[in-house]
């Protein structure tokens, strides 16, 4: 069987045969020395990017850390020479969690130590089989941030706040309801969820206000003046 046709069974496939930063099905995998399987040539050309940490894990990486993942790709082709791969029946094997990077994490946040709270949230995070594991370093940050930045919460809830009253100002709005603000938070953490890696903070919050939308829908105001707030909105979160 062909890769070629590896969307039309991709929900049977193991986690652990897909790229982190193709989210594809690996051709040739290569490991690095945390463990961490990539697509040889999605990796090297992450590397030749300029990017000297791991897309998964953010601590450092060399092309030389790399290595032929023979095991995987051997999986990889009994697995699609397998005619029971193709089958509805097919029931893929669980994925293995990848071990939370504590301390990346903690460089991540800038912090001495992590606090209790952070750690259950960072594990609640790695346990999530439905955040792909290229993700999971983002989200996990992500969480732990929001739980100790109140201003990052401030602006987050004012962003949503401008969305449902686009015609006041923004320095004139409200504090929002607590539903709503619970509301906002999940948007905003669902969108670093499945925004993708490298999106800027105003792309990963017009990604969260869309979430919102969903919750909270209105009729849609006039596009100049979306398009103001949108161009204010990018002052605000590239500050």
């Amino acid at each position: 069987m062909s890769i070629s046709v590896f969307f039309e069974f991709k929900d049977s496939v193991p986690e652990a045969f897909i790229c982190p930063l193709t989210h594809e099905l690996m051709k040739t995998p290569v490991i690095d020395r945390e463990g961490n399987t990539f697509e040889k040539d999605a990796i090297e050309k992450w590397l030749a990017d300029g990017n000297a940490v791991s897309p998964v894990t953010r601590n450092p990486m060399r092309s030389t850390d790399l290595a032929p993942n023979r095991a995987i790709s051997n999986a990889i082709e009994e697995f699609l020479e397998d005619p029971k791969s193709k089958s509805a029946d097919y029931v893929a094997p669980m994925p293995v969690m990848t071990p939370a990077p504590y301390d990346a994490i903690q460089r991540e946040l800038q912090v001495t130590s992590l606090t209790e709270k952070q750690r259950m949230l960072i594990e609640k995070v790695y346990s999530n089989a439905g955040i792909h594991p290229a993700h999971r370093l983002m989200v996990a940050v992500a969480q732990c941030r929001w739980t100790m930045d109140g201003a990052l919460r401030f602006k987050v809830y004012g962003e949503m706040a401008q969305y449902l009253h686009p015609q006041v100002p923004y320095d004139q709005l409200n504090v929002v309801e607590q539903s709503v603000k619970l509301d906002a938070e999940q948007a905003y953490l669902e969108a670093i969820a499945t925004s993708p890696l490298g999106s800027s903070k105003v792309d990963i919050i017009n990604a969260a206000v869309g979430h919102f939308a969903k919750l909270y829908p209105r009729a849609p105001a006039l596009y100049g003046e979306d398009r103001m707030i949108a161009n204010a909105r990018k002052a605000r979160f590239s500050q």
